[in-house]
């Protein structure tokens, strides 16, 4: 067999190869890798049903973890569909309100659950207060899932017609106020 050569090539191949066995060595995959906690809240005012919607979305393997965790007992939302929907939801229900809370004007703000909807690796939670008129400053407690996963980040929103209010919650910082009576702050440069 005849080995031809390329004049000009440069042999490389042996140092390309050393670099990508110590990457593969050195660089986390799978089990190994460091997994990022967030979950993400939405609050919206409805000007044609007049409520508030708060509509939470969560990793659907983090959410598994912590509802069965208050529960007591292994829970999974691929039964969500099934025989196991009931305690899915009470435990789910459970510890949403246990976490996460609404007042204005020194009065927790009722939230109604109205249920769960998974869409694949993530998992939507909605509530909703009915008949509910915009406060001028809206307290926000939001402890969801920082007790189950360290680094836990919870971001939020509040949209309120055009305008919009944001904040990132954490174990050290899990409470904040936000005012909705006028347009949003400017941006701090």
């Amino acid at each position: 067999m005849k080995v031809t050569r390329h004049p000009g090539r440069r042999r490389w191949t042996g140092p390309v190869l050393l670099a990508v066995l110590v990457a593969a060595v050195l660089v986390p995959t799978g089990a190994g890798a460091h997994k990022y906690y967030a979950a993400l809240t939405r609050i919206t005012f409805n000007a044609h049903t007049g409520s508030m919607e708060v509509v939470h979305r969560f990793f659907a393997d983090d959410f598994d973890l912590a509802i069965s965790r208050r529960a007591g007992r292994r829970l999974s939302l691929d039964d969500l569909g099934g025989a196991g929907r009931a305690a899915i939801e009470t435990a789910a229900e459970g510890l949403i309100r246990a976490q996460f809370s609404l007042s204005a004007e020194g009065h927790r703000i009722g939230l109604e659950f109205v249920g769960l909807e998974p869409e694949g690796d993530v998992v939507w939670a909605y509530f909703e207060a009915p008949g509910l008129t915009p406060p001028a400053v809206l307290d926000v407690d939001n402890r969801l899932l920082v007790a189950e996963f360290e680094g836990q980040s919870n971001l939020l929103t509040i949209r309120l017609g055009k305008q919009v209010r944001s904040g990132n919650f954490n174990a050290r910082d899990s409470h904040r106020s936000f005012d909705l009576s006028g347009p949003p702050p400017a941006p701090v440069k």
